[in-house]
């Protein structure tokens, strides 16, 4: 019956067929030994793949051991590596680890060896518990749809089975395997699942696998379809600019705005519950991770790198003799221009200076609260608070605005406005062409 319901659901899902090449990813448990002798028994072309983690001792030397001499009795070839992660006790974060390790290597393998797919033996329990472990945690639409069949090049061919079934089916044919005993503790909160709230469930209901496996083949169409509109919606509202990514703010009128938005904002790592805690109409809000940081601006809401060093930088002192001026941030180009040479650059990002006022060293820094300057074609001092809300300038790049200084007095506000009393005149013999670059802009 199992071998039946097997080929017909790689058959009703489009899984592989008998030309290609199949990785399967073996531990030694009940699942994957009754996998692999699913496919040999239907002619599949595959290899085995193991790793011996080392956490428990002999056992994991006897798992290994037992791998091997079942990949002699298959007559398949059978790729083992064995690897050191005994960190202390083995917890949560181990499996991680390990579950990490062991995906990059199954990887190496199949760009090596040629090879189509890579085979996992989840069930249908494995899926249960993993919406359900989801739930607890809190998740969105993705988390809740269960494992999928097929993702990438991975593929759960006994997704359609109970464990019973599986352990029945080994029983009958004689089929040994390996227990792991960690599969029998509650130190996972996965195993707390299997252990303690499925059975009730179960009892609850018998037909709880065959119910939750139709509803999960909705869930993934939902998924589907909600990943649709997400990108719909992705390429109407979001767009990347000066090294900042921006969201509209008509964005916050669709129904599902914070589902949609936490689509956007978990690939800057940010999590559900931390993006629904956000008052997002509210100008000036900010949410911060290690890695990035959101600012809710007029219009739009932005996210920042904190990576790229605005953050850190405190600025630099250069002279006036100098060609080129280059960070990792930016990059400033001086030119030395005679009278005679001069033509107006209208171009914002450079500027053009009386050098004989400048002195010979000069100062690039960010802004700071209280800055004034003198803009081109004023009269008197303007804060540059003042100036950059003006020219409606985002909350986002005022963090980075960069002054010129020529002793302590702001000769530039870089990218829009010379200050007055540094510009070119009739009087003026010498000028200095400062050019300005971001490194974000390439």
């Amino acid at each position: 019956m199992l071998a039946s319901r097997f080929l017909a659901f790689i058959t009703e899902e489009k899984l592989f067929n008998r030309n290609h090449k199949l990785l399967l990813a073996i531990s030694g448990g009940v699942d994957s030994v009754v996998l692999a002798h699913l496919l040999k028994k239907s002619g599949y072309d595959f290899s085995l793949a193991h790793m011996n983690f080392q956490l428990r001792g002999d056992d994991s030397k006897k798992d290994q051991f037992f791998v091997e001499e079942l990949a002699n009795s298959l007559g398949v070839k059978c790729f083992i590596k064995k690897v050191d992660i005994k960190k202390g006790k083995a917890s949560e974060s181990t499996q991680m680890q390990a579950r990490d390790l062991r995906y990059q290597w199954f990887e190496e393998i199949i760009e090596e060896g040629d090879f189509d797919y890579l085979l996992t033996a989840h069930h249908a329990e494995d899926s249960l518990e993993t919406i359900l472990l989801n739930l607890t945690r809190g998740t969105g639409v993705h988390g809740a749809k269960g494992i999928l069949p097929k993702h990438g090049n991975v593929i759960r061919p006994l997704l359609f089975a109970e464990k019973r079934s599986i352990t029945n089916y080994a029983i009958e044919h004689e089929i040994e395997w390996r227990e792991d005993s960690s599969n029998a503790s509650d130190d996972y909160k996965r195993n707390e699942i299997r252990h303690h709230v499925t059975p009730i469930l179960k009892g609850q209901n018998p037909s709880l696998l065959k119910n939750f496996n139709h509803t999960a083949r909705r869930l993934q169409a939902a998924a589907y379809a909600f990943d649709e509109m997400v990108e719909n919606l992705r390429r109407q509202y979001f767009h990347k600019e000066k090294g900042i990514h921006h969201i509209n703010k008509e964005l916050l009128s669709h129904p599902y705005a914070v589902e949609v938005l936490a689509e956007f904002l978990v690939e800057f790592g940010f999590s559900y519950p931390q993006l629904k805690s956000i008052e997002w109409s509210t100008t000036g809000a900010i949410l911060s991770n290690a890695d990035y940081k959101i600012n809710i601006d007029r219009d739009e809401i932005l996210i920042t790198s904190l990576s790229i060093g605005w953050e850190t930088f405190e600025g630099l002192t250069f002279s006036s003799e100098e060609k080129t001026v280059a960070k990792q941030l930016f990059e400033l180009k001086l030119t030395k221009l005679e009278k005679e040479k001069f033509t107006i650059d209208k171009n914002p990002k450079v500027a053009l200076l009386d050098l004989d006022k400048l002195n010979k060293e000069l100062q690039v820094r960010k802004w700071q609260k209280g800055d004034k300057f003198q803009p081109l074609g004023m009269q008197g001092q303007k804060k540059v608070s003042d100036y950059l809300i003006d020219v409606k300038v985002p909350l986002s790049l005022k963090d980075r605005q960069l002054v010129l200084c020529s002793d302590n007095e702001i000769v530039w506000l870089i990218g829009y406005r010379v200050a007055d009393p540094f510009k070119v005149t009739e009087q003026t013999r010498h000028i200095l062409r400062i050019e300005y670059s971001s490194h974000e802009d390439s």
